[in-house]
């Protein structure tokens, strides 16, 4: 079987790309910010200093932005075009990266919000771009910086496409995989896994062990030749009696059960005499001892 990707080596592949790698999380596309917020300092182009700037958040708690600058996002995939987004906070205790629709339109750019999610900006010379979807209900921005795409199999290059995404999404089975485009933007075609393809993952956390024989083999053929028994409590709640523990006591050969109601742990012993004395009133045979 073929073994899964070794996390050690992915990690190493990242550390040593030559293009920086940065900290891509959420962005929100958020017609109620005043400027643009981004948690992450690594994909600024500059950075300087701000002056005792404060954000206001919704529970009207305030947080720092110690740091303010601009960033460089792709329109395509070429990077053919990109938009600088100026006077940008680094704010890094925001949750979600913010981009803000009135800072868009004042850098004279049009922001459209279609019907079927996608949401659009327009430059001046009525070039039009997309930025963005609709996840749930909330539009999050899909474009990134320059140099900083999602990393490709171009880190893990003895991975297949299929192999690769297969551990990323939690081994899912291959028809959900294979189907995973028509409901994810941004994943390729993933095509069928190698014939000689075994996911040694799958393999350990699917296995079935065989289920236990309904009759054990080796089952007693003698009464009381042998006894099961167990002693169980205390037990939260008291019986009537007061009693706050039970004592079992099975046969293995016929599976003739008796239940003893004890008051103390201590009167263990005399629940065996009771038991061991009435097997033998009733069947003249007495507990085999060991």
């Amino acid at each position: 079987m073929s073994n899964c990707p070794n996390l050690k080596d992915a990690k190493e592949a990242v550390k040593q790309s030559t293009k920086p790698q940065a900290n891509l999380t959420t962005t929100i596309i958020d017609s109620g910010a005043t400027q643009h917020m981004f948690n992450t300092l690594d994909i600024f182009d500059d950075i300087s200093r701000s002056r005792n700037v404060s954000v206001a958040c919704a529970d009207k708690t305030e947080i720092d932005a110690p740091h303010v600058g601009s960033i460089k996002l792709s329109l395509d995939a070429d990077d053919c075009s990109s938009l600088t987004l100026r006077d940008v906070l680094h704010v890094p205790k925001l949750k979600h990266n913010l981009l803000s629709v009135r800072a868009l339109t004042k850098e004279r750019l049009d922001v459209s919000f279609r019907r079927d999610g996608m949401v659009l900006v327009a430059d001046e010379d009525d070039k039009t771009y997309e930025i963005g979807h609709a996840v749930g209900d909330l539009y999050h921005l899909t474009m990134t910086t320059p140099e900083v795409y999602t990393v490709t199999t171009t880190t893990t290059t003895s991975q297949d496409p299929y192999t690769l995404w297969h551990h990323r999404l939690g081994h899912p089975s291959q028809r959900i995989l294979e189907s995973i485009t028509n409901h994810v933007r941004g994943i390729d075609k993933i095509v069928k896994p190698p014939s000689s393809s075994i996911c040694e993952g799958c393999a350990y956390a699917k296995s079935h062990r065989q289920p236990f024989p309904r009759v054990a083999e080796n089952r007693s053929d003698k009464i009381l030749g042998r006894v099961h028994s167990d002693l169980c409590g205390p037990m939260p709640t008291p019986s009537f009696s007061g009693s706050k523990y039970l004592m079992t006591f099975i046969d293995d050969a016929s599976r003739f059960s008796c239940v003893h109601f004890l008051e103390h742990k201590s009167d263990a012993f005399e629940a065996f005499q009771r038991y061991r004395t009435l097997t033998k009133k009733q069947d003249q045979m007495r507990v085999a001892s060991t």
